[in-house]
């Protein structure tokens, strides 16, 4: 499905007053810049036409990953709510984002117990809505 020059325009003006991404419309042909090599071209290619890293988008989750710990615990049931998980090595903190919501860490329902997410990481962890987050000092002033 091709989009015209002047769809285009309007949907970018659209989304540029509402704060909407059009990753979709604007980059679906992958153009080699100098110093590019085949293999990144192709990663981007993919990347862009997948439809995970698109659903993690529009979920509103920081990456794709994601989406493996949400099949694991469908298919075995294993973060509950009121349960307490530590989360090690979780930057960028697609796998607090779930399980924050699958451990009512945030008590979006409060006739479920509240569990509590820990999310330790060497890499900065930016804020999750709602989560309190632990700072490592030694990392913020080097």
């Amino acid at each position: 499905m091709n989009a015209s020059r002047s769809t285009i325009k309007n949907l970018r003006n659209f989304t540029h007053m509402r704060d909407i991404h059009l990753s979709t419309i604007n980059c679906k042909k992958v153009i080699a810049k100098n110093g590019k090599n085949s293999s990144s071209t192709r990663w981007l290619t993919r990347q862009l036409s997948d439809p995970y890293v698109e659903k993690s988008k529009t979920m509103n989750l920081r990456c794709r990953s994601a989406f493996k710990l949400i099949e694991i615990d469908d298919k075995y049931r294993f973060l509950t709510a009121g349960q307490v998980v530590i989360d090690c090595g979780a930057a960028p903190g697609s796998w607090t984002q779930v399980a924050v919501k699958r451990v009512n860490a945030v008590a979006l329902n409060p006739q479920e117990p509240r569990g509590i997410v820990i999310s330790i990481d060497k890499q900065p962890i930016y804020p999750i809505e709602e989560m309190p987050i632990l700072h490592n000092k030694r990392h913020m002033q080097s």
